[in-house]
């Protein structure tokens, strides 16, 4: 359809021009790896809890806001996907929102703009508040337990341990990204105060602080904390999508890990391309986690 605005008929079609790698005759040696990390008990018996309060939510909603009730269990998915500490925060502002009664207003007004994205780093706001079922008080029970069993899974979450393991095995730069800034405030606190890889740490004391870069930053701080990446005193990068375009970082890092795959897989592209680009001299090795038997296993399955 965009190329037909300038088309002057079908005897003149538009020239499309393309260049790509394989016509720059440019060998793309990526690899890519999904690695299914098992849940604990306690991250196994969240998500069930959260699955049957979705389920009930998509089956008994009240007509006039079950679309946007289906959006927040998309919504709560994601951040469950992401960590145990995201969904936390997403419980306690669902439960804030339902208990507001100006909610309802701000949703009318949210609603017919928004498609179900959530277009930054933020925590969600009232694509949350639409009520999902008819009896508000079951609904405030499920969301209690969930935020209950969300802190029990905190304690130690699978998925921050495996990428833990990755960061120490490969003992070289890395990029972590997730989509939300909770997520990476989680990251910070549990993996920054470790002391980086002795490869990193060179004849100077072990870093104890990595770099973090998220969309709630001003430009001079984004590109410090680059800078901190790219020139070696951060061994390992934690940023959301606000990383994942305009930064050349293959000169430092060959190395993407995803705390979670994003549903949309040009963002996949866009945050690999950070490392997989023209002058990287190495193979570049970019690995998703997803959580082994979970609803995120299916999508990320298909894309």
């Amino acid at each position: 359809r965009l190329r037909g605005l300038g088309s002057l008929g079908p005897d003149e079609p538009l020239l499309v021009f393309r260049r790509s790698r394989a016509d720059a005759g440019v060998e793309s040696r990526r690899v890519t790896r999904v690695l299914r990390v098992s849940p604990t008990p306690d991250e196994r018996t969240l998500f069930r809890a959260l699955d049957g309060y979705a389920r009930r939510v998509w089956r008994d909603a009240p007509a006039a806001t079950a679309p946007a009730a289906r959006l927040a269990m998309m919504v709560l998915a994601r951040r469950a996907a992401s960590s145990a500490a995201s969904l936390a925060r997403s419980i306690e502002r669902r439960l804030g929102l339902l208990d507001d009664p100006e909610q309802k207003r701000a949703l009318q007004l949210v609603l017919p703009l928004g498609d179900g994205v959530v277009r930054d780093d933020e925590e969600p706001g009232v694509e949350l508040g639409a009520p999902g079922l008819p009896d508000a008080a079951a609904e405030r029970q499920w969301l209690q337990r969930i935020h209950a069993l969300a802190g029990l899974a905190m304690q130690r979450e699978s998925k921050i341990a495996a990428l833990d393991r990755i960061l120490r095995r490969a003992g070289e730069p890395a990029i972590v990204f997730t989509e939300y800034r909770d997520t990476l405030e989680r990251l910070g606190n549990v993996l920054a105060p470790r002391a980086a890889a002795p490869e990193m740490a060179g004849d100077g004391p072990a870093c104890e602080a990595f770099a973090t870069l998220h969309g709630g930053l001003t430009v001079a701080e984004r590109e410090h904390q680059a800078r901190r990446f790219t020139h070696g005193d951060a061994p390992v990068l934690l940023a959301s999508d606000a990383a994942s375009e305009g930064l050349n970082l293959h000169r430092r890092c060959r190395l993407v890990i995803n705390l979670e795959v994003p549903w949309t897989p040009l963002r996949l592209e866009q945050r690999i391309g950070r490392v997989d680009r023209l002058g990287q001299d190495r193979r570049v090795h970019a690995i998703g986690l997803v959580g082994r038997g979970t609803a995120d296993e299916a999508v990320v399955a298909a894309l």
